[in-house]
């Protein structure tokens, strides 16, 4: 009677285990084959959105001035890198480093002067919006001049 039942936990013990890993390897190589690709996938498609050549305005709320520039992202993976130029404005001919991140439709970029010893710096955060079209968001800056944080207004349109 004894042995029955040990006999039948052992037995039950074993099957559950049996069962449990062949469960594990079916989910691990759906996992691999399905949601990992579908997911970087899902990370390519978004970072195409991101990436080309855009036309922005920055609105200063400082000094009220508007900048106009040039820009161009690239992503790899959900990082994006680029280089900003101001054609027009108080800033005209400067050259920005751009780096930041996307998560979803919205992108953190931080700027700083390209190849220049200047201590201004600055992010800007926007949300793609307008069918992949437009980028449109806030910044904030850091103005040696006024030694104080400052807001802008951040919009850009995909160059045809």
């Amino acid at each position: 009677m004894i042995m029955d039942n040990l006999f039948h936990d052992m037995t039950a013990g074993v099957a559950t285990g049996l069962i449990t890993a062949t469960l594990i390897l079916i989910i691990k190589r759906y996992w691999s084959r399905v949601i990992v690709p579908w997911f970087q996938q899902d990370i390519r498609r978004t970072a195409r959105l991101f990436e080309g050549k855009w036309n922005a305005t920055e609105k200063f709320s400082d000094d009220k001035t508007t900048d106009v520039f040039s820009m161009e992202l690239q992503c790899h993976g959900r990082q994006v890198t680029g280089e900003m130029v101001c054609i027009s404005g108080p800033d005209k001919d400067r050259v920005y480093e751009l780096t930041g991140l996307f998560q979803n439709l919205i992108l953190t970029l931080s700027w700083i002067p390209k190849g220049d010893r200047a201590i201004e710096t600055g992010t800007i955060t926007v949300q793609l919006v307008d069918d992949a079209r437009k980028l449109s968001g806030h910044g904030i800056f850091y103005s040696p001049k006024t030694d104080k944080l400052h807001t802008s207004v951040f919009i850009a349109a995909r160059k045809a």
